[in-house]
């Protein structure tokens, strides 16, 4: 009867605790990781023409990009980054390839 009783405890906790707050509009989930913002960056000429953009003709791929951020200690310190396809989210429109750092938030410790 008791491991039954602790079941249940467990499992109620754990729905009260993947609720959704009311706190922020629309509500967001108890339980949803927070990610600390990043750094999106847009490279252009000053034509304005989208230079991560492949279909262009010259533009840069990853490859040919480093971003490195230099330690305490003057090392270079490689950065994780990716490139992000033009996008909208309701009323958000990015009409360009972006650069995204996602990890930049935090690294104050080492730097």
């Amino acid at each position: 009867m008791k491991k039954i009783l602790i079941v249940g405890m467990i499992m109620f906790m754990a729905m009260m605790g993947c609720m959704k707050s009311e706190i922020v509009e629309p509500g967001i989930c108890a339980c949803s990781p927070i990610t600390p913002p990043g750094i999106s960056l847009t490279v252009q000429n000053q034509a304005g023409d989208d230079l991560l953009n492949e279909d262009m003709d010259e533009f840069y791929s990853k490859e040919e990009i480093a971003v490195f951020g230099v330690d305490k200690n003057g090392k270079q310190v490689d950065m994780l980054f990716s490139i992000r396809p033009p996008f909208a989210y309701e009323d958000i429109k990015i009409e360009y390839y972006t650069l995204v750092l996602p990890h930049v938030y935090g690294l104050k410790k080492d730097f």
